[in-house]
């Protein structure tokens, strides 16, 4: 584990430092790092830290580690391949200040060239991601769950919301996921996670995970981007119905 950029030290009274914010990104790719690195030194906000996670284990573990070695009054978990605008940390403390416990950034999607790559990043449920909190509501409700693999982030927002914490978005600022991610990638992740996504149902409750998930949003979305881009219809068909069979595997 490696921290950088912190500015500041626990103490005075406090187990953290106020102000700071502590972004906690569990690695596995160093070479898409580099640009997630990059856009965190471009931060407009002065007091950061970044806590790399890095050893073998699930993410909701290596976000545990780094969360347990941070000291910011604010966390926010980002993971290597995603490369955050210049004022969307500042954006965020501006929230908190504001009464919010927890803050979602819009995420916008590259535009890979590859036709494969095209059709995943089209299917790929991302318009907001909420992974900014104050770090009271972690040590009230408790950390990441790794059980529900590959979509601990999912279930720890239910938690959150499940406990009466008050959640906001940013207006400007944006995360920019990059979504050069290939089809063998999509559908072992696909099969890993199928056990969290219905644990999640079970746990919550069919309407509460609806309204989180949000599918029938994205499935209108989904078609929308395909009457923009009909050329991606069958692609996109194809592998819709490989998730679909992939989910349904005991």
């Amino acid at each position: 584990m490696q921290k950088k950029k912190g500015r500041l030290a626990a103490g005075e009274g406090y187990p953290y430092v106020p102000g700071l914010v502590s972004i906690i990104i569990p690695v596995h790719d160093r070479k898409k790092l580099v640009n997630c690195l990059r856009a965190i030194e471009a931060q407009t906000y002065p007091m950061i830290e970044t806590v790399l996670v890095e050893f073998r284990g699930l993410p909701a573990e290596k976000r545990n580690v780094g969360f347990m070695a941070s000291e910011g009054e604010y966390v926010y978990f980002l993971d290597e391949d995603e490369y955050i605008s210049p004022t969307v940390v500042e954006e965020c403390v501006r929230k908190a200040e504001q009464g919010y416990d927890i803050v979602a950034v819009p995420v916008t999607k590259s535009v890979p060239n590859e036709y494969v790559a095209r059709c995943i990043a089209i299917i790929r449920e991302s318009t907001y991601k909420t992974m900014f909190f104050r770090r009271r509501v972690l040590e009230r409700i408790g950390m990441f769950d790794p059980e529900y693999r590959l979509c601990d982030d999912v279930e720890i927002r239910l938690r959150a919301l499940s406990a009466g914490y008050k959640v906001s978005a940013i207006e400007t600022g944006s995360l920019v996921h990059d979504e050069r991610v290939t089809l063998s990638d999509t559908l072992r992740k696909t099969l890993i996670s199928r056990r969290g996504f219905r644990k999640l149902r079970q746990a919550y409750g069919r309407e509460t995970y609806r309204r989180v998930v949000r599918a029938g949003f994205h499935r209108r979305r989904i078609f929308r981007e395909l009457l923009a881009s009909p050329a991606h219809i069958l692609g996109v068909a194809l592998i819709l119905v490989m998730r679909f069979i992939a989910r349904r595997i005991p």
